[in-house]
């Protein structure tokens, strides 16, 4: 539409708490940086699961050899691929977004905050005095 060609436009993945972007591939895949790691969990079971199946998205950040410094399940439904199934080259691991959960009781950081502020903070009532 703006005549950019396609090569010149990055979509990418990426949330608040998790500090690493997933740009995608030429072929619009998320692939999983070296410096990340990605499980889909069972929506009931919260275990992990394989290749090729739904579940929801948790994100890792192994920022220390010691242990995952961060590690984010957030709402999102996800299929995780093997990287060699991608004609792009690059051999990591990518996922593919399905949409939300549509757990209604889920809330983004931002919706949760302005809710938090709403509630607590804003009185409807001025102030009086000093």
């Amino acid at each position: 539409m703006l005549g950019i060609e396609e090569d010149h436009c990055i979509d990418f993945f990426g949330t608040v708490e998790h500090p690493v972007l997933y740009c995608d591939c030429k072929n619009h895949h998320f692939h999983i940086p070296a410096y990340s790691r990605a499980i889909i969990r069972d929506v009931n079971t919260l275990e992990p699961l394989g290749y090729g199946v739904p579940g929801i998205l948790n994100l890792l950040s192994p920022l220390m050899r010691s242990m995952p410094l961060h590690s984010i399940m957030n709402d999102d439904l996800a299929i995780l691929h093997e990287g060699t199934t991608c004609a792009c080259g690059n051999p990591a691991p990518y996922f593919e977004l399905l949409g939300r959960a549509g757990l209604h009781e889920i809330k983004t950081c931002a919706a949760g905050t302005a809710q938090f502020l709403a509630e607590d903070f804003i009185s409807p009532e001025p102030r009086k005095g000093g």
